[in-house]
């Protein structure tokens, strides 16, 4: 052998070793994208035997390109690897502001209807578990599948299902909700331990006030018509329902008198409907009033108070 082709080997080999040190932390990554033997695809190309190496100028090239073609490629799947990886973790968030409603279809196909003031954060990919974090209130048609539950997060407890249509609700404001339609749902309360499994027509509400879970049998519509633009009130608070017309007019309600907010009104909102027609209906048989003002920010305000001032 010459003894300038073996000077010109080992620097070869001397640089080949220096990039194959830059890529050492990143190997096992490589092997795994590009499906690959770092060790071995060195070897091949930096310590063929040398008596069957035609040692040519030509060929030391092509070693060199290869090295570097090599390390080239390397630094693509590494960063396509990690992008990649990134992006199956990633979670968006649905925003839906007041006054206005939302769907959104999940990356396993189940749908959700989401009402007025609400989020919905969910993975762009569900990887080993389908799970989504809800503020506010949403109707979910869960695509089935047994070997993978859904999970539905609110602040006060999980919602866990296989595949099933049911409503839920978590607004700040209000005691939480469940209302199974069809299906079967398990409610798994934040230390991890089943509190209920609801069947049909079932509502599940949490008490915040004394710290209850009560299950009822309901009219399932008087609890989800709100997909399409009905709320129906029996017997509720004006302070609960001013908390629902905020969501879906995008005002502010505001009581000159705070005990008017526990007078208890039965109805129906029409989303549909002005909101001065919806007050007027349900101030009707009322000794309260109302009045709509605009701030200097444009925003609306509806003062509510009696007709007659109370002594």
């Amino acid at each position: 052998m010459k003894q300038e082709d073996h000077i010109h080997g080992e620097n070869l080999e001397t640089q080949g070793e220096e990039i194959n040190n830059l890529l050492a932390g990143d190997k096992a990554i490589i092997e795994k994208v590009a499906g690959v033997n770092i060790d071995k695809a060195w070897k091949k190309i930096l310590y063929r035997k040398r008596g069957n190496v035609i040692r040519m100028t030509i060929q030391r090239t092509l070693q060199y390109a290869a090295a570097i073609l090599l390390f080239l490629l390397a630094g693509y799947y590494i960063a396509s690897y990690r992008i990649n990886h990134e992006n199956q973790n990633a979670y968006t968030v649905f925003n839906i502001p007041n006054a206005e409603m939302g769907n959104v279809v999940l990356p396993d196909g189940t749908k959700v209807r989401l009402n007025s003031s609400s989020d919905l954060k969910y993975p762009l990919k569900f990887l080993n578990s389908r799970e989504v974090f809800l503020t506010g209130e949403a109707f979910f048609e869960v695509t089935s599948n047994p070997r993978n539950p859904f999970y539905v997060h609110i602040d006060d407890f999980t919602i866990k299902v296989t595949g099933t249509r049911f409503n839920v609700k978590s607004y700040p404001d209000a005691n939480p909700e469940a209302t199974l339609e069809e299906g079967k749902i398990t409610v798994i309360n934040n230390e991890g331990n089943t509190i209920a499994s609801l069947k049909p027509h079932e509502n599940l509400m949490l008490d915040k006030t004394q710290n209850k879970i009560f299950v009822t049998t309901v009219d399932t519509h008087l609890k989800t018509d709100w997909k399409e633009g009905k709320i129906f009130l029996k017997n509720q608070t004006i302070g609960e329902i001013a908390k629902i017309i905020e969501r879906w007019y995008n005002v502010k309600v505001v009581f000159d008198d705070e005990t008017i907010m526990q007078v208890r009104l039965t109805g129906t909102i029409l989303k549909n409907k002005p909101i001065e027609q919806l007050l007027k209906v349900f101030v009707k048989s009322e000794s309260i009033d109302f009045r709509c003002v605009e701030d200097a920010n444009g925003n609306n305000i509806i003062h509510i108070k009696y007709k007659i001032m109370k002594r």
